[in-house]
Formats: C-alpha cells, structure tokens, sequence
C-alpha cells in the first residue's frame, strides 16, 4: 500500500536564466526599444533556460512534506557526506551523520556529497552560439515554491528520497565551452547550490516538472528593480564579458512603465 507524500520547496535564492543568439546583441538590443525586455528576450533567444528557480540550498531555504494529511517533516536539507567505502555499513554512516549533524540521517532531507550536478545537465553544447544574455532576478524577501507529489510506500523513511543539487561552484561541464560560461554566471549571480529535485526508488523527481509559483515573477515577466543583466560573447570556447551596463540600465527604466 502506498500513500501520497507532498513535499513542498519555498525559497528565496535568486532566478537566473539564459538567453542565447547569433544575431548582434547590438540588434537585439535595439529592436527591443519599447517592449517589455524580459517578454522580448524570451521571444527572439534562439534558445533559452534556466539554471536556478530560487531554490539555493544556502538562502533561506525551506521544506515541508506532508502525507496525507500530516506533516512528516518541516526544515533543512543537509549534505551527506558520510559515505563509506564500505556502503553497506549503516552503522558507520549513521554515526558519522549523527556525529556531524546531531541528527539521525533516517529522519531529515538529505543530498548526497558525491552526486552534485552540473547545471548544464540535459542542456545542449552552448558552443554552437555567440551571444548570450543572463538575466539574474533576486527574489530580495520574495518567495519560489514549488511542490512535488508522488506515491512513497507505507514504510518510507526521508533517507530513501535523497534531494538533487545541481552545483555552480564545483561543476565539471559537459564540454569547455558549458564550463566557461556556468563560471561566469557563478561569478555574476553567486549561485552555488541549487535544489532541482529529488529521486525515489531511481526515479528523478524535477522541480522543473513539479508546480511552481513566485510571489514576483510570472513568466516570463519581472518586477525589474530586482533584475539585472550580464552579456557574454562567445570566443574559442572561451566566454567574454560585453559591457552592456548602460543600455540594459536603459532597458530596465523602460521596462518599469509596464507595472
């Protein structure tokens, strides 16, 4: 028998997304003139994605699961860095847990150490573009939520849903050129750890699929006194600054008439 189990994400990290061109950003830039930036960068990237939704394991973030109608646990997620070589040692890991967290590893969230992601997983080769925008929203005392439900057995414990973590600070790319431009947007937005899912009985639970909702955004719109842009050219593999400061300070006045 099993049973439904909510678990729900409430964060106040930061929202970062992509937008990638080929076409002169001076173009781009120019055309955009009178429209709503956020709106019109969404329409005209010949590719575009996120890679945080504000869910930074390291700002204020919160989770509470409930099944059925009782909560089963409300707090923090911690990393397990635990594991042994000899895995099938509970009784080693539940004591190193229990002698770093002060918490048995059975009854919180946890992610495991060895399997943080890049945050270009399932992303294409970015080399294939020369221009890109990264859009970096502070969600500043404003909420992301996401909620997750799925059917967990009768005798589920925390420690069979281990929490993914893609990781900005550590990452290794799926190609040089993924690499260089994850470092920047690390550098530019300093998003380190981001929550993405979860996985149950080898099955990927994602963020991106479950239910979302912003106290600030509804997409693909911004509130855009808590927005900032960054712009990147492609050289070699290789992702170089373009210093757009003034004209997307320009964008952003504009973009305030629409709110």
């Amino acid at each position: 028998m099993s049973n439904t189990l909510k678990i729900k994400f409430i964060g106040n990290g930061n929202i970062v997304q992509a937008f990638f061109f080929n076409t002169d950003l001076n173009e781009i830039l120019d055309k955009s003139k009178g429209k709503r930036l956020s709106k019109y960068l969404k329409n005209k990237a010949e590719f575009s994605t996120y890679f945080a939704n504000g869910f930074s394991r390291n700002i204020d973030l919160r989770t509470i699961i409930t099944i059925g109608k009782d909560k089963f646990y409300e707090g923090e997620i911690y990393v397990n860095d635990t594991w042994t070589n000899d895995t099938d040692d509970l009784i080693k890991i539940r004591k190193a847990f229990r002698d770093m967290h002060g918490h048995e590893f059975e009854h919180v969230l946890t992610f495991n150490d060895n399997d943080r992601r890049s945050p270009d997983e399932k992303k294409p080769d970015f080399s294939k573009f020369k221009f890109c925008i990264i859009q970096n929203v502070n969600l500043d005392g404003y909420n992301a939520k996401c909620t997750i439900e799925l059917d967990v057995d009768k005798n589920f414990k925390l420690s069979d849903m281990p929490i993914l973590i893609s990781d900005f600070d550590a990452c290794i790319g799926q190609s040089r050129c993924n690499e260089n431009l994850i470092s920047k947007i690390y550098r530019f937005t300093e998003v380190e750890e981001e929550v993405i899912g979860l996985v149950y009985k080898g099955k990927n639970y994602l963020l991106s699929d479950g239910k979302y909702e912003s106290d600030l955004i509804i997409d693909p719109y911004t509130f855009i006194d808590t927005t900032e842009y960054s712009a990147y050219l492609n050289k070699n593999e290789e992702w170089d600054y373009l210093d757009f400061y003034e004209k997307f300070l320009e964008l952003n006045e504009e973009e305030k008439d629409y709110y």
